[in-house]
Formats: structure tokens, C-alpha cells, sequence
């Protein structure tokens, strides 16, 4: 080729998105027309492979004769323009997309007005003409716009966010190449152009293009996340020949031309098209780990930034152009820029993974970083002041019955109520400093500045918001919690003993079934506890302890029916302990068996009391999985009915949801066994849990405590979904012989719709709290009236 035609510059297009640059498949026929195309690319490229091998075996052995050269006359335009129209056809294949085939098309033109470029200089050879036309310099430029276009549309295509930073890089690299060719390669290209200001200008373009191509192509194959970059290297590889090829022909111009040189210079575009076109052919496959997703290249933007300031430093000693100099200080002023969007990145990208780290990825609260993060902030607020934490409540909070969900339902449900909860514990405690998820079904919430005051308030409200029915999927049921409080006085100077506080009072509330307590020394501290656990051991021996009790009302005949036994502990020191406070304990010290025991006496004594008073009452006395699952209970049970001259229909045993389904197995076994002894079982707090009335129903049980959530504002507006649940309920529960009371009733209105529904009996603060023996009142119509 002749020399003008030798300087101009050589671009590469950019790759293929992966599942763009291989033809979908559909069908037999498609498949056999894909393999058949793919045989026949293969073959053209193999061919043009061949050839190009050819003509650089041909300039390496010494043709340079462009008479003896019909490759490097015709050929070469030829071959530029087979592989343009190569790439052309790549986007007619049928299934390419249409963002696809706009990319590949305007790839294919860029090339293609290079080969007619060479093609209205080879005619112009032919006709005699001097100098390149300015037809053909029209096809040389037009190529870089297209080029650029088509480069920046394959990145957006694999891409999805193509920011500012890329954008700067590209420019860091564009100017500072031109900056290096300003300063070192002007002069050279001026000499051969003859000092013409437009030719100059217009061959200082031909290499700053391809430069800047370049660094795209590179810095588009740096940015591809876990991707197959072949169809980018292709390119790369293809421009970067196109560059070298370029570059030896200005250094040819200037200091004159070596057999390397030229043959460099003479083969590159050749190769260039080639590998251009095939990178469009190329299939990209997922590569390395998908999951971790390539970080972007600094290589190419720093190297250009270090070029421009050595070349910089060196002008300190030679000549630098004006030019040179205005091109290298924006190129630096370029880099500054994005240096400082770098830090401003790394600080958003520190301020993310901090966040992260203290996130709950389920959930969105904070997690178990986060607390220790405030208890850290808590333990430096005590020392600057002598030791003494900063005022703070902290509930620990653990749900009950979650194990069932998972159980039941699965753990995606499980995820689905852990997020529905955490969105109701966000809204409702806006005035907490922290809401955090600790794992599992544990959560933590903090209050700063706030005393057990705040802290029981807190838990009410917690409690009542996780009482209200979840809908999970076609499942809509109540999840409650148990939560322990504890306040900074308690730990003793170290804030991490907060959360140990608080966790023992939790477990003091699980145990007794209550929503909350709040954590005491005596009752929690380690040492107290032995101290309390054999003080109870006595209390029981002793029999110390004492029952409340709380009617049932029959709702059709108003009259008590029968009584709950509730018990207390009235301690010489801490004065009158409810059960939260000391059931746990005795389920530490297992103590429960001899404690049930003890209420089954005193209880079934009471009811013998009132019977012969005349009241024809049944008592009820719950029992947890210990004592329910003690072989020995039906013998205890004869023994107390038989001392106190009672029928086993005087005694009802109440068990929960939980107690029954825990180990089911052994509680029907045990139900059994006191229905042989003619003594009734109640499912206390029915409806908390997940276990359905069928799953139930092969349990001998005869009576079913609808738990209080049930109850809780059936008579509001928007309740009319319970009020059918529970009538469902009911009404299911007759169809299987079940009687059904209500617990929780505390207004008149539920009293009226429970009565309208068909329950059987009810019980609740309206109708009578719990009291001493000689305080209940047995007048069940008086109490319906009063109400």
C-alpha cells in the first residue's frame, strides 16, 4: 500500500454482549442452519487467516515491490472488505436482538468506510492522482465517530451503570495520549506532511483516535463483570496491532523506514478488520465466579496520568510544544477530578459496607454489630462519668411458637414473619435508639436516656403489636413474645451486662408464660437464684404457696361453672411473687412436678370446700410438660380426688398448644391415661399457636380455651374477619364434641357476641380477676348484670 494510505490510523469496535454474540436456537432446523453458519465463518476467517499469513510471510522475505504485490494493491482493500461485510452479516442472523443488531450494524459501517476509504485511494493510485483524496479522508474520519458510537453502545449493552469515573478514565487516557503525541510525535508528522496546519492536524487525529479506541476497548474489557472478555480482547488486540502498525509509520516518516516498520505497517490494518470482524462471531460464556463481579481497571488511566507528568518533568529540560503543555494539564486536571470522585466513592462505599455490616440482611434492622457498637458508645459514656452508665432500657425479645412456623410452614414463611414483625416493631417504637435482630427469632431494642418505666411501657406496646394476627399466605395467626427488661443501674457499671440482664429476665418470662419481666437481683442474679430456688423448695415442702382462682361463667345460664387455679407465692422478704417470678425457677430447679403436685391438692381441697357448701363447681389447674409427662400423674390425681372424697369430673387438667404438639406422642399417651381416669383435658390458649382443630382431634381432649388474642377487640368495626374466625372455630370445635371458653373477655360487647356465636363459656377481667378463695364470687347472673 502507499504511504498515505500506510498512515492512516486503525481502529477496533468493541465485543459482543456474551448472549448476543451467539445466535439463539430454536428448534431442529434452526440448530442444523446455526452449525451450518458457524461451519461457514469458520472457513472464510480460516481463509483470510491464511492469506494475511501469506502477505506477511511475503513482506518479511522482502517484497516490497507494490507492482510484484497484487495483495498489497488489490488484495488488500479486498480483504478489508470481506471482513466488513463479515461483520455486516453477523447482525442478519435471525434471534440477534434489536439493540444487538444496531451495535454489530454500526460496527460493521465503521469498518466498512475504512475499506472504501482504501478502496478510493487504491482507484485514485490506478488513475494517476498524487496525495490522498479528499474522498477517501472523508471515509478515514468518518470511521472514528462511528467507531466510538458503536464502542460506548457494546459497553452499555454489558453494563449496566456506566458512570462519570468511566467517562473520566477515558478521557485521562484520550488526553494524555494526545498530550505524549503532542510533545513527541508532532514534529515527526509534521516533517512528512510538509508543515500544512490541516494536514498535520488531520494526521495527529489518526492516532489519537486510535488511542483513545484503544482505551476504551481496554478499559470496557476491565470493566465486564464475570463475564468471558474474548469478543473485548479480540478487539483490543485488533486496534492495538491497528496501533503499532501506526506508530512505526510516523516513526518511518520522521526518522525513516526499516523493513520491520513497514511490513508492521503495511500488515496491521489487514489484521485489524480481521480480528474486528471475528470478535462480533465470538460466543462469550460466564466465566470465573459469577458472584464476584470484576473490580474496573486502573491501569491504563494511571499509566497515561504517569506519562503525562514524566513528560512534564522532561520538558523541564527540553522543548514542550504549547500544545503539549495545554493537553497535558487538562489530562492532570481530568485525573484530579476523578481522584476526588474516587475518595468521595471510597467514602460512600466505606459509609455502604459499615451500614451493611451493622444491617440485618433479612430483616433491614440493625443487627448484633450494631448493639455492640451502642453498648461500646455506652461503655465510653461511663467513663467520663465515673463509672456510671448513661441511663438506658433494654428489652430483649424473644418469640414464641416461631419453631412451629418453620415446622410447619417452611422457612421462607419464617423469613416472611420475621420481616412482617420487624416492620411492626420499626413502626411502632419510632422513639427507641435501636431496634436490633440478634438472630433467629431474637431481637433487642434500646432506649437511651429511659429508666424500667419507659422500658415496661415499651414492652406493652411490643406485646400488643405482636399479639395482632400476621397473615401468612392463607395462614392468619398470632405470634407472642416473651420479653425480658433490664435498665443500666442492673449492669453494674459494664454494658454488655445489660443484654445478659435482659436475657435472664426474658427467660423468667418464657418460662412462666408472660409477656415481660423485668429483671430483679433476687430474682435473676445467679447467687439469688439458688438462694430463691431453695426457698421455694421449702415454700412447697411447707406448703406456703397460694391459689387465686378465676370463674368461668356459663354463658347460656350465666351461673360459674367452674374456677381456674392460679398460684402464688407470698415471700417473707420480696412479699407477694406472681408467677413469672418464680415458675421459671422452679423449671430451673425442677421443681415442678412436686409444684403442680402441691396445686393439684390445694386446688382439689378448695373445690371439695365448695361443694359442700353447695356449689357444683369444676376446678382447672395447669400443668406443663413436666408433670404432664410424669408417669406418676394419674396416681397423684387418683390419690388427691380420692382424699377429698371428689369425682373425677371435679377436676378439668389445662394444658397449652405448645405442651401438646412438643412432644405429641408422649402428651397423647398421658391424655389418654387421664381420660381413663375420667378426668376432662382443656387446650389452653388455643389460636397462639399454628396447630390446626384436625391435628388436635386425635388428642382425648374435651374442652378448648380460645386464647385472648381471639377475643381482644372482637367487638370493634374492623374485626369482622376475627368475629367469623372465631365463629368458625366454635362452630368446628361442637362438630367435634369440644366445649369452648373464652379467655380474655374484658368488655360487654365481646361477652354479647361470644354468647351470639355459640361459645360456651367465658372468662376474663369482666367477669372476675383473680382472688383469694373466700374473695371469688360465685354469682355468675350478678356478675353478667353488674357488667
Amino acid at each position: 500500500m502507499t504511504q498515505d494510505r500506510d498512515q492512516r490510523s486503525r481502529t477496533s469496535p468493541a465485543p459482543m454482549p456474551p448472549s448476543d454474540a451467539a445466535g439463539k436456537v430454536r428448534g431442529s432446523q434452526a440448530g442444523s442452519s446455526a452449525a451450518a453458519q458457524a461451519a461457514w465463518v469458520k472457513r472464510a476467517y480460516g481463509l483470510m487467516a491464511v492469506l494475511l499469513l501469506g502477505f506477511l510471510a511475503f513482506k518479511l522475505i522482502g517484497g516490497h515491490d507494490a507492482q510484484a504485490d497484487p495483495l498489497d494493491n488489490l488484495g488488500v482493500p479486498g480483504f478489508e472488505l470481506l471482513g466488513s461485510l463479515l461483520c455486516l452479516a453477523r447482525a442478519a442472523l435471525p434471534g440477534t436482538s434489536r439493540g444487538t443488531r444496531l451495535r454489530i450494524l454500526l460496527l460493521g459501517t465503521s469498518l466498512l468506510s475504512w475499506s472504501l476509504g482504501d478502496v478510493v485511494v487504491e482507484l485514485a493510485e490506478r488513475a494517476g492522482q498524487d496525495g490522498t483524496p479528499t474522498l477517501a479522508h472523508a471515509f478515514y474520519l468518518a470511521f472514528y465517530p462511528i467507531s466510538y458510537v458503536a464502542v460506548m453502545l457494546l459497553m452499555r449493552g454489558q453494563v449496566r451503570r456506566f458512570g462519570v469515573e468511566s467517562w473520566l478514565d477515558g478521557a485521562i487516557v484520550g488526553l494524555g495520549a494526545a498530550a505524549i503525541c503532542a510533545a513527541f510525535l508532532f514534529h515527526g508528522i509534521e516533517q512528512a506532511a510538509g508543515g500544512s496546519g490541516a494536514t498535520v492536524a488531520s494526521n495527529l487525529a489518526l492516532p489519537v483516535g486510535d488511542l483513545l479506541l484503544l482505551g476504551l476497548v481496554a478499559g470496557g474489557t476491565a470493566v465486564l463483570p464475570g463475564r468471558n472478555r474474548l469478543p473485548w480482547l479480540l478487539l483490543a488486540l485488533g486496534y492495538a496491532v491497528n496501533t503499532v502498525g501506526d506508530t512505526a509509520n510516523l516513526f518511518a516518516s520522521s526518522i525513516g523506514a526499516t523493513r520491520i516498520g513497514s511490513t508492521a505497517d503495511a500488515v496491521a490494518w489487514p489484521a485489524s478488520i480481521m480480528l474486528i470482524s471475528a470478535s462480533v462471531w465470538v460466543s462469550s460464556r460466564p466465566a470465573g465466579n459469577p458472584i464476584r463481579p470484576a473490580e474496573p481497571g486502573f491501569i491504563l488511566p494511571g499509566a497515561a496520568a504517569g506519562a503525562v507528568v514524566a513528560m512534564l518533568l522532561t520538558g523541564s529540560f527540553v522543548h514542550v510544544s504549547r500544545a503539549a503543555l495545554a493537553l497535558a494539564a487538562t489530562t492532570m486536571v481530568v485525573a484530579g477530578v476523578r481522584a476526588g470522585l474516587s475518595i468521595l466513592r471510597l467514602r460512600a462505599i466505606t459509609n455502604e459496607r459499615h451500614r451493611e455490616a451493622v444491617t440485618d440482611q433479612l430483616t433491614g434492622l440493625a443487627n448484633r454489630r450494631a448493639l455492640h457498637e451502642l453498648l461500646e458508645r455506652l461503655c465510653d459514656g461511663a467513663q467520663e462519668r465515673d463509672g456510671q452508665l448513661r441511663p438506658a432500657a433494654l428489652l430483649f425479645v424473644d418469640l414464641n411458637r416461631f419453631k412451629e412456623v418453620n415446622d410447619s410452614f417452611g422457612h421462607a414463611v419464617g423469613d416472611q414473619l420475621l420481616r412482617q414483625i420487624s416492620r411492626r416493631l420499626t413502626d411502632a417504637l419510632t422513639d427507641a435508639t435501636l431496634v436490633a435482630r440478634l438472630g433467629g427469632d431474637e431481637f433487642v431494642v434500646a432506649l437511651v436516656d429511659a429508666g424500667s418505666e419507659q422500658g415496661v411501657l415499651l414492652a406493652e406496646r411490643i406485646s400488643a403489636r405482636l399479639q395482632e394476627p400476621f397473615q401468612l399466605g392463607s395462614v392468619r395467626s398470632s405470634v407472642g413474645a416473651s420479653i425480658g427488661i433490664a435498665v443500666s443501674a442492673d449492669a453494674g457499671g459494664d454494658p454488655h451486662a445489660l443484654v445478659r440482664c435482659a436475657d435472664l429476665a426474658m427467660y423468667r418470662a418464657k418460662l412462666a408464660g408472660q409477656p415481660f419481666a423485668v429483671y430483679s437481683p433476687q430474682l435473676d442474679a445467679s447467687e439469688s437464684r439458688l438462694a430463691l430456688a431453695q426457698e421455694l423448695r421449702e415454700a412447697i415442702e411447707r406448703r406456703r404457696l397460694e391459689l387465686h382462682y378465676q370463674p368461668q361463667i356459663e354463658l347460656h345460664s350465666g351461673r360459674v361453672a367452674a374456677v381456674e387455679a392460679l398460684v402464688r407465692w407470698r415471700h417473707p422478704a420480696h412479699g407477694r411473687l406472681a408467677p413469672p417470678e418464680f415458675l421459671p425457677l422452679a423449671e430451673e430447679a425442677e421443681l415442678m412436678p412436686a409444684l403442680s403436685a402441691l396445686v393439684l391438692d390445694m386446688a382439689l381441697e378448695q373445690c371439695s370446700r365448695w361443694r359442700r357448701d353447695g356449689h357444683g363447681l369444676t376446678v382447672s389447674v395447669n400443668l406443663s410438660s413436666a408433670p404432664l409427662l410424669d408417669p406418676e400423674l394419674p396416681r397423684t390425681i387418683a390419690l388427691g380426688l380420692e382424699r377429698h372424697r371428689l369425682s373425677a369430673a371435679a377436676l378439668v387438667v389445662e394444658i397449652t398448644e405448645t405442651t401438646a404438639i412438643t412432644d405429641f406422642t408422649g402428651a397423647r399417651e398421658a391424655i389418654r391415661a387421664l381420660r381413663e381416669l375420667g378426668v376432662e383435658v382443656s387446650i389452653d390458649d388455643f389460636g397462639a399457636g399454628f396447630t390446626s382443630l384436625a391435628h388436635l382431634s386425635n388428642l382425648a381432649v374435651c374442652e378448648l380455651k380460645l386464647d385472648r388474642s381471639f377475643v381482644r377487640g372482637l367487638a370493634d368495626g374492623d374485626e369482622e374477619r376475627n368475629r367469623t374466625l372465631v365463629g368458625s372455630t366454635v362452630a368446628l370445635a361442637h362438630s367435634l364434641g369440644l366445649r369452648v371458653v373464652a379467655e380474655g373477655v374484658e368488655d360487654h360487647a365481646s361477652l354479647q357476641l361470644l354468647s351470639a356465636i355459640g361459645c360456651d363459656r367465658a372468662q376474663g377481667h369482666l367477669l372476675g380477676r383473680p382472688l383469694p378463695a373466700p374473695e371469688v364470687e360465685l354469682d355468675g347472673v350478678a356478675a353478667l348484670t353488674r357488667s
